[in-house]
């Protein structure tokens, strides 16, 4: 078991709790709210740590602090902050609750020891000396006694105490103070100065647990999140023989998933409803079965511990780099999203190479659904022996898939009546209450108690009432709740009734409706802050009380509050949010405060998420306009960014090339590469490639200057796929050979395995294009990347002749991509699946596949592609009958290839518009279509040798239509002449007569009227001309008009 440091297992979270007596400290608190602790936030959030400073007293009067619940809110709150806490102390002893209510007395028995103590005084117990380990990261300021000489008469009384008892217990709190480990400084001679000790202190503790220079790495961070949420589902057994947690062991749960994991055999699924406890049970058979001798490597992951945890490339990123370290593995984890599957994978047969491996992954069904992660494309189907799959998952599409799969389940049954017995005293023994037998047997009659989730919820609700009288009316209402969402609204109903205040009306509303709205939670500075009423800050006591209240439905991940079940979700949405308008306020609110922030991966998290959500769109424009932050959002999903265009495009929003257009000249002098990067890669994908030609352009141009290797890589890839699509092949192989050398001297194997397989594309030496190919598979396989493997398998069909071998290869690339999740590339294979079946005139299943890739490339926005994929629909339609379908599509991919300006793409599909033009009769039509088509075809057909073929049949049609077909005229007129000479009395023979010198005759009359353009050079044959290109109708040969004509007016042929 891997073994962490205590600051690692520990969030990276600093709550700091504020002591201090109320009236003489106010101008302290108001410097340290407005002042200090905004500074050591902004510090904390340079190295990836949560500052939150608690201080229940500021912002309200004193009247307010001193009501009865304010002191069990202040004692939890201090319980939530441990261990770190400030207490400030000046000449007032502070206020004495005259009654401490018997709730707090029940939960907090050691109070009834320090009857008569001030509320401060209780506080600093609490927070410090009840705890010792606290005290060393506790800090204690005393103010200079001569301060208080220094005030107005009038308001010295309120800076000390008025009576000698109250003085002396002051003493001996300060001399208890003093006798401890804690940091104390004394005498600090006003408020500033008072601010900059804080400063100062906290500064140095924030350096020594979380130094500037070496923070955790993002895997110490994950597995320990992880090691923690586990944790926080274990019952654990406390010194005072108490115990902190619940769980119901079931012996037969423990023992299936222990002989699954010391067996051999398919994964094993835990199944059940929600809120039957399967993370819970998981995790404390984790914490159990890594106690047993020669324990297996066991690795946990529960989506839903972190913000990161539900994303699938960041989940497989976590498995392989911990499987890497653990086993000395030596593998590189993939930048690229679409390589980790196939990755995973391959560290899995590494992994069990050096023994068993358990791995436990819980909540597959809340993986998000960008990255498919729900579908489960990206689990091998087939495990490595030695490699033990336990997963959990609520019924549902998930659920089937792995039933699909033949994989085993163990379903969780609900509680039994005593089960529910048992749950109900050991919950309520951890906070030293107990129910009677009456309220007992009056819960475990309850049916819908049978849900765990169910029961300790209600139990969570029954241990705050501290009125005995009302338990029953309390106990009664929450049974009457028919289902945990119904007994939710309860809980809503009364939030709102103990927790607002005529002064912050609808708190409860507004804070549940904020963090419903948020993507992955909100810190609590972030809530506060978006709780501002008319710009008064909400005292944090407000938010504490709701808080305490309301805590087991919230759940803390590493500083981001979120909602700890689903179904509270749903509660709070159906309450609050049910309203359009509703929803469309919240998500606005929160766009407009971290619209406001600095560029940090919090803003990237939400911003345009929330943008998006209230259908912000120029707002989404300008953000993702600018550069750094479009780098920054690229990096962490480049899907989610083309997703956002998609939408914007498809609203009227004014085009992503405008907004980019005049933008990136700043970021090519300042040599912002990634941004460079990301910006062309999304001009390419969304079909702006004159744009995105233009920036990789000139990038290369100033990397070659200023030598940067590495970033050349990157844009000469860019470059060659470029010029390959506008059919420039022979500099675009220039310029693969340029980067594969480079990649060899840098000894970048996945760059120069790109490399190959694009030179591959190129010439006609089949043999050294098949090398190529094997050298790039090789590469692939080696690095399991399946990006590379996919496309290596794409280009050797492409060299294949028999179909057989060509459409399994596309199946394989196919597999690879459906494995690893590649949509983009998973489309393309199922594009040319359906080409090849064409070929074989296999119709209705070419179209089939056509119709599934049109429907990925729309969703995905990749333009390139869907044009081609209507382009073949087109054709197919055509040869079917279905012309005027077929003239549709068309019609779409002409104007989507005219937009992404791919040549050779466009000539087709304007030949293939014409053919089925002629098919219907149509020829007016079909004649301004295939001129086009030669005109682009002997432009671009020097540097595609996959156009010539076309060329020529193009020219040939297209004379024809200039030629009305002869042998129509000659029948007609022939007919017509017979006629005619019967009814004047000529011979039979004189009709054959007719019949043999008709046709001299029309073909002479229609060369007069359509002349040739000319005649070839060559071989003399009659040439087309289309503009200023030629192509000779015998010959073949291809030539510029007006140099042959410059050419024979120099040798004298023309005048």
């Amino acid at each position: 078991m891997v073994t962490f440091p205590a600051t690692l297992l520990s969030p990276r979270v600093i709550r700091v709790f504020v002591s201090s007596t109320f009236r003489d400290m106010q101008e302290e608190r108001e410097l340290l709210a407005k002042r200090t602790f905004p500074a050591l936030r902004r510090v904390c959030e340079s190295r990836g740590v949560v500052f939150t400073d608690v201080d229940l007293r500021w912002g309200i009067t004193e009247e307010q602090s001193a009501r009865g619940e304010v002191l069990a809110v202040c004692l939890d709150e201090i319980r939530r902050c441990r261990p770190y806490f400030i207490g400030i102390l000046g000449e007032r002893y502070g206020w004495i609750p005259h009654h401490i209510p018997p709730a707090v007395r029940e939960s907090e028995p050691w109070i009834t020891e320090h009857q008569q103590r001030s509320v401060t005084e209780l506080e600093i117990l609490h927070g410090v000396f009840n705890e010792p380990e606290s005290n060393e990261l506790a800090f204690f300021y005393f103010r200079d006694c001569r301060y208080v000489d220094r005030l107005p008469q009038a308001v010295r009384d309120y800076y000390r105490s008025q009576s000698a008892e109250d003085r002396l217990k002051l003493a001996n709190l300060k001399e208890l103070i003093r006798r401890s480990r804690c940091t104390v400084r004394e005498n600090y001679p006003d408020p500033k100065t008072f601010a900059d000790l804080i400063f100062q202190d906290l500064k140095e503790m924030i350096d020594r647990r979380y130094p500037e220079n070496q923070p955790p790495s993002a895997l110490d961070t994950e597995i320990a999140a992880h090691e923690r949420f586990g944790g926080s589902r274990v019952a654990v057994q406390l010194s005072d023989g108490l115990t902190l947690g619940v769980y119901l062991r079931r012996s037969q749960y423990h023992e299936i998933l222990t002989e699954h994991c010391e067996g051999e055999g398919k994964p094993l699924v835990v199944v059940g409803e929600s809120g039957l406890g399967k993370t819970t049970l998981l995790a404390n058979w984790v914490r159990e079965y890594r106690k047993t001798p020669n324990a297996p490597k066991v690795v946990q992951h529960f989506v839903g511990a972190t913000s990161a945890s539900a994303t699938l490339p960041k989940m497989l990123g976590r498995l392989i780099s911990e499987l890497d370290r653990e086993f000395n593995l030596g593998i590189r984890v993939p930048m690229e999203a679409e390589m980790l599957p196939s990755c995973f994978l391959s560290t899995l047969y590494q992994a069990a190479a050096h023994g068993r491996v358990v791995l436990v992954l819980d909540g597959l069904d809340r993986l998000d659904e960008r990255d498919r992660g729900p579908s489960l494309l990206w689990l091998p189907s087939t495990i490595p022996p030695r490699i033990r799959f336990i997963v959990s998952t609520d019924p549902g599409p998930t659920l089937e898939d792995l039933n699909r799969r033949g994989w085993p389940t163990l379903s969780l049954q609900p509680l039994t009546p005593i089960e529910r017995e048992e749950l109900i005293a050991g919950y309520l023994r951890q906070f030293r209450k107990e129910l009677s037998r009456k309220h007992s047997l009056r819960i475990v009659s309850a049916p819908q108690t049978a849900n765990p989730l169910f029961l300790t919820t209600l139990l969570s609700e029954l241990k705050l009432w501290g009125d005995h009288e009302t338990l029953e009316q309390c106990l009664n209402d929450s049974v009457a709740a028919a289902s945990l969402p119904e007994l939710y609204q309860k809980l809503l109903n009364r939030y709102e009734r103990d927790y607002e205040d005529e002064e912050y009306p609808g708190l409860v509303r507004k804070a549940m409706s904020l963090l419903n709205a948020s993507r992955y939670g909100l810190t609590e500075t972030e809530l506060l802050t978006l709780l501002r009423a008319e710009n008064r800050a909400l005292p944090r006591l407000f938010w504490s009380a709701l808080y305490v209240g309301a805590e087991s439905c919230f759940i803390d991940r590493a500083g981001l509050l979120s909602f700890a079940t689903k179904e509270f979700r749903q509660a709070v949405e159906e309450r609050y949010l049910h309203a359009e308008m509703d929803r469309w306020k919240t998500h606005k609110q929160i766009s407009d405060y971290f619209g406001r922030q600095e560029l940090s991966s919090r803003k990237i998290d939400e911003f345009c998420w929330q943008l998006s959500e209230s259908q912000q769109w120029q707002r989404l424009r300008d953000a993702l306009a600018d550069l750094r932050f479009l780098a920054a959002s690229w990096d962490r999903s480049r899907d989610e960014v083309l997703r956002y265009w998609t939408t914007m495009e498809a609203g009227n929003v004014d085009g992503l090339k405008d907004s980019y257009a005049a933008t990136f000249h700043d970021a090519l002098a300042a040599g912002d590469w990634p941004s460079l990067d990301a910006l062309s890669q999304l001009l390419l994908i969304r079909g702006h490639q004159d744009l995105a030609k233009d920036i990789i352009e000139r990038s290369i141009q100033r990397c070659r200057g200023l030598g940067r290797k590495a970033e050349l890589v990157r844009f000469l890839d860019s470059m060659g796929r470029i010029l390959t699509g506008e059919g420039n092949l022979a500099r675009a192989e220039a310029v693969d050979r340029e980067r594969a050398e480079i990649c060899t001297a840098l000894g970048d194997e996945r760059g120069l395995g790109w490399a190959l397989g694009s030179i591959a594309r190129y010439g006609n030496h089949l043999n050294e294009r098949r090398r190529l190919l094997q050298r790039q598979e090789e590469i692939a396989r080696k690095l399991g990347d399946s990006h590379m493997l996919q496309a290596c398998l794409g280009n050797r069909a492409l060299l294949e002749d028999r179909f057989s071998e060509a459409m399994a290869l596309r199946k394989e690339g196919a597999r690879v991509c459906e494995a690893a999740g590649l949509r983009y590339d998973f489309q393309a294979h199922l594009l040319n699946q359906a080409v090849l079946l064409k070929q074989e005139q296999e119709y209705g299943k070419a179209l089939e596949l056509l119709r599934g890739s049109e429907n990925e490339c729309r969703e995905l926005g990749a333009t390139d592609s869907l044009a081609t994929c209507l382009g073949e629909q087109a054709v197919i339609l055509s040869c079917l009958g279905r012309h005027y379908e077929s003239l549709e599509k068309g019609a779409e991919a002409e104007a989507l290839f005219r937009t992404v300006g791919n040549q050779s793409a466009l000539a087709s599909c304007l030949r293939n518009q014409a053919v089925t033009y002629l098919k219907l009769r149509k020829k007016g039509a079909a004649r301004p279509k295939l001129e086009e088509s030669l005109s682009i075809s002997l432009k671009v057909e020097g540097t595609d040798p996959n156009l010539r073929a076309q060329t020529r049949m193009i020219a040939q049609k297209l004379k024809e239509l200039r030629m009305p077909r002869l042998w129509i005229r000659v029948a007609v007129t022939w007919v017509a002449l017979c006629l005619l000479a019967f009814r004047l009395g000529f011979p039979w023979y004189f009709a054959l007569l007719l019949l043999a010198t008709m046709p001299k005759i029309w073909a002479w009359i229609l060369v007069r009227r359509n002349p040739p353009d000319g005649y070839c050079y060559k071989c003399g044959g009659e040439y087309l001309a289309v503009g200023d290109n030629a192509i000779c109708l015998q010959c073949g040969l291809r030539f510029s008009v007006s140099y042959l004509r410059e050419f024979l007016a120099k040798k004298g042929y023309f005048g």
